[in-house]
């Protein structure tokens, strides 16, 4: 129990809180993909509130599940456009509003979402 760093080669890497020797509360995951997660965890997978960012612009700030997108939260671009509203298992779910860093509009959507096929 307490702080601590683990790496592997089959999934990256950890460092923050570990219970059991899993970890569990807060820390940093770096996915052996490239993708960047700093937020709560639980038994090594996103767990809560964090924040992924993906090394090219794009970024999810809001709540996680089994380390998808699962709750509220804000998908932002690389352009600076962001989607706010329900995520599940990683897709926007119902209407989300989208701001459009371009032009400065904003619409509510409920299918298509910018990004997501």
């Amino acid at each position: 129990n307490g702080k601590g760093k683990i790496e592997s080669d089959s999934w990256g890497s950890f460092e923050g809180d570990f219970v059991n020797d899993l970890p569990k509360g807060r820390g940093i995951r770096i996915y052996k993909h490239g993708m960047k997660y700093e937020g709560e965890v639980k038994d090594g997978f996103a767990e809560g509130k964090g924040n992924m960012s993906d090394g090219k612009g794009n970024s999810y700030v809001g709540d996680f599940s089994n380390d998808l997108m699962n709750g509220f939260g804000t998908f932002s671009y690389s352009d600076g456009s962001f989607l706010q509203g329900s995520f599940k298992d990683d897709k926007p779910i119902g209407v989300c509003t989208y701001f459009n860093i371009e032009d400065g509009t904003s619409i509510e959507i409920s299918k298509n979402y910018p990004g997501f096929d």
